[in-house]
């Protein structure tokens, strides 16, 4: 029957859409739609049909909900932080709004409601701490679950927790590189990263529909640091799109186009190894004149990524590394190597020298391995030359994908490394750390 049909795992390399064999989930080929969208819609589905169909002759088997139940469980939960999905595992429907209009619905993704969730979803009412799509639609129907494994249903009633944020669910710890997919999802107690990566064997994403137009650099290394989850909510318009998260990038200046989306790495060396706790995950990332091998060592409380390349042509533009790239959340605060104090910026764009750390949004991102942390500015080493901003960007939701053209004002916090050498005869390497869910 169609249940039979849906909760069925796609055999390794079949490149069939749905479930994969690690618990992803692909759409459109092998592309990472296990959040927001497709993954999302085939679960709010599928947990519909289940109160549908209980105590029928069509009722969902065990053998049925333990394949569906891994999926939500071992990898939909795993693309999660908070009340929201781990933007690079929605492919180009990551841009959704949380704004919500005149009538109190979801702007930029009301007709998904509408069209493919349950009827009592159709309308939702956006109340704290339920205002997300994620949120309103897995918490109506997560504590509906009709397994016979008491353990299942617990485990399902304690997603729906963390969703809500209710005390004492935010204990998720756990490593895994889905690796057919190219994807690390990393959490630990009041944090998680992830990183997206791409090769021969999976595609970034994709532009239709007018969603996902600045998309072309969501798998290039993509590095998300997380620690409530909401970092990201409404700054997508607002973003330099040669700077997304843990990137290395020409420095272009002008939007990217939904021609340009979809992109082929033409490396097979993309992966990583785990033991469920811990992990590595590499990349050697080969585009347009860059090549670099980027690596992220994932430990009990930091992330170390570090990086090394060459530039072989740069098409005329400068080309940099970014750190992060988030609303602003907070003082910005660095140490400087050789001052004594805590240095905190002014609102504005910054080119400093020497920096050894900054802090931002609970995060410390450490720049040199031997720093002492965020004692003081004083630090062993030089620091290195970074590019920091905090301040206000401008942009559109039309730029991105389907919305109105006015133009918003977002407060945003960015770092990368800047103008990295143009030449081959002069490789270049970064190295940081970062430590979410750290206070100065």
């Amino acid at each position: 029957g169609v249940m039979q049909a849906a909760i069925d795992v796609k055999d390794h390399g079949s490149r069939q859409d749905g479930i994969q064999c690690d618990y992803s989930f692909h759409q459109h080929g092998p592309q990472l739609y296990t959040g927001w969208g497709y993954g999302a819609i085939f679960t709010t589905t599928v947990l519909d049909l289940d109160q549908v169909a209980a105590n029928t002759s069509y009722q969902t088997s065990d053998q049925q909900m333990a394949v569906f139940a891994d999926f939500v469980l071992r990898g939909q939960q795993l693309t999660t932080r908070g009340a929201n999905f781990d933007f690079t595992a929605c492919g180009r429907l990551m841009t959704y709004f949380s704004d919500h209009d005149q009538y109190g619905l979801n702007a930029g993704h009301y007709h998904y409601f509408a069209a493919f969730t349950p009827f009592e979803n159709a309308f939702p009412r956006f109340v704290s701490p339920f205002n997300t799509p994620l949120a309103v639609n897995f918490q109506n129907l997560l504590g509906t679950v009709t397994a016979t494994n008491s353990s299942v249903v617990r485990q399902f009633e304690r997603f729906r927790a963390r969703l809500a944020g209710s005390p004492g669910s935010d204990d998720l710890a756990v490593h895994k590189h889905f690796f057919t997919s190219d994807y690390t999802a990393h959490h630990r107690r009041g944090w998680a990263v992830t990183v997206r990566m791409y090769s021969t064997r999976t595609l970034n994403t994709e532009c239709g529909n007018d969603e996902g137009k600045q998309g072309k650099t969501l798998a290039d290394g993509v590095t998300g640091v997380y620690v409530n989850g909401s970092e990201f909510e409404n700054t997508y318009p607002a973003w330099n799109w040669s700077l997304v998260p843990g990137t290395t990038e020409h420095q272009r200046g002008f939007p990217f186009s939904c021609a340009e989306a979809t992109k082929v790495n033409h490396t097979e060396f993309v992966g990583g190894v785990s033991d469920g706790w811990m992990g590595l995950s590499a990349m050697n990332f080969s585009r347009s004149g860059i090549s670099v091998h980027k690596a992220w060592v994932f430990a009990d409380d930091f992330v170390l990524h570090m990086g090394s390349g060459a530039i072989e042509h740069a098409e005329g533009y400068t080309v940099a590394t970014s750190l992060d790239q988030k609303a602003l959340l907070s003082d910005v605060n660095v140490g400087i190597a050789g001052v004594e104090m805590i240095v905190t910026l002014p609102r504005g764009d910054h080119e400093l020298k020497n920096v050894t750390w900054i802090h931002h949004g609970d995060v410390l991102y450490v720049t040199q391995v031997n720093s002492r942390g965020p004692a003081g500015g004083s630090r062993r080493g030089t620091g290195v030359s970074l590019g920091i901003f905090n301040t206000q960007r401008l942009g559109s939701w039309a730029n991105i994908t389907q919305g109105s053209n006015q133009t918003l004002k977002v407060d945003m916090f960015g770092a990368f490394y800047p103008n990295l050498p143009l030449a081959s005869t002069e490789p270049f390497q970064y190295m940081y750390t970062v430590m979410p869910n750290t206070q100065l």
